[in-house]
């Protein structure tokens, strides 16, 4: 069954994609300042980020189907945007309180969000026509390339990590208007 309208489709994956971005290079940005090792945090960052991406997509299959719904993306949305603030936040405190480790405190937020937010493109997937997959994904690769350019050139200089992590639950947010809208549209009809 597909989830939503081809349009709507191509948007989520692309402003989702680059939500998920956006919080990665924050928690990138924010480990680099206060542990150090810049290169290090990025890769370490990214790399969980990336495998839990894929350890969701692994997993994906065995999700029930009444878990695969339109409502289910709605609530993935409303969680993804309480965990990927709450954890930058928690970050945050957590570095001006003076604990800087264990590491696997600070490693954890990426590793939720990625596994939180590698729902996002299965999810989209499913149901759809073969040549809407191929966009689907492409506007997916798009989003992230988007977020990695919004953020070093942009957001960073003009709004900070907080405004980042604002703009990122705030494309959740609207992901999340859109599937109401489109549930609501799809039950007048």
């Amino acid at each position: 069954m597909k989830l939503f309208p081809r349009t709507l489709s191509l948007w989520l994956s692309c402003s989702l994609a680059s939500a998920g971005m956006l919080y990665e290079l924050m928690i990138a940005q924010l480990l680099s300042v206060s542990l150090g090792g810049t290169l290090l945090q990025y890769s370490l960052t990214i790399g969980i980020f990336t495998l839990a991406l894929g350890l969701t997509s692994l997993f994906y299959p065995r999700i029930p189907l009444t878990l695969k719904t339109p409502t289910a993306f709605l609530a993935l949305q409303l969680v993804t945007i309480f965990f990927a603030f709450f954890s930058y936040c928690a970050l945050v405190i957590a570095f001006r309180s003076g604990l800087h480790s264990p590491a696997a405190l600070f490693y954890s937020a990426p590793l939720l969000i990625g596994l939180l937010t590698g729902l996002e493109l299965p999810l989209l997937l499913e149901g759809q026509e073969h040549e809407h997959k191929a966009a689907l994904i492409a506007a997916d690769y798009l989003g992230m390339f988007l977020a990695t350019l919004a953020f070093p050139l942009w957001l960073l200089p003009t709004a900070g990590p907080l405004g980042a992590a604002l703009l990122g639950t705030s494309l959740n947010a609207l992901a999340a208007l859109a599937c109401l809208s489109s549930r609501r549209g799809a039950t007048a009809r």
